[in-house]
């Protein structure tokens, strides 16, 4: 986790991701260090979880190539990475919720990824 204090604005940001939300401990712990920041005026940015975006770009890239193979097997790990985090940490009435919005997020990519034809910009917003 990086942070630092933005002058001017009176706001600690910090960003969040990558490696240290592999798991379901890791936004555990994320947790933690954000409630121990203490008072004051602060902007979480939290990007993908460990290795998403390599997995989405490779994704991308075995649709264009026609290996559809590659693509559903990590489609398939993209959606249980997730979804273990999603069940260790929402272990209440709001599981359901996420992980109904989750399922939108990846349908909403495989409709992308079916018609085979997608731009650069589409990709980058994907990832």
């Amino acid at each position: 986790m990086t942070g630092k204090q933005q002058k001017g604005l009176g706001m600690h940001v910090h960003k969040i991701g990558g490696k240290f939300l592999c798991d379901a401990f890791g936004f555990k712990k994320a947790g933690e260090v954000i409630k121990g920041f203490g008072e004051g005026r602060y902007l979480i940015v939290v990007s993908a979880v460990a290795f998403v975006t390599r997995k989405l770009s490779s994704i991308f890239d075995a649709t264009k190539e026609g290996d559809f193979f590659t693509k559903k097997l990590l489609l398939n790990s993209l959606k249980d990475v997730h979804m273990d985090i999603i069940s260790k940490i929402f272990r209440d009435e709001n599981q359901g919720s996420v992980i109904l919005v989750f399922s939108r997020m990846l349908d909403d990519l495989e409709k992308i990824l079916s018609t085979g034809k997608f731009s650069s910009a589409e990709k980058a917003i994907v990832l």
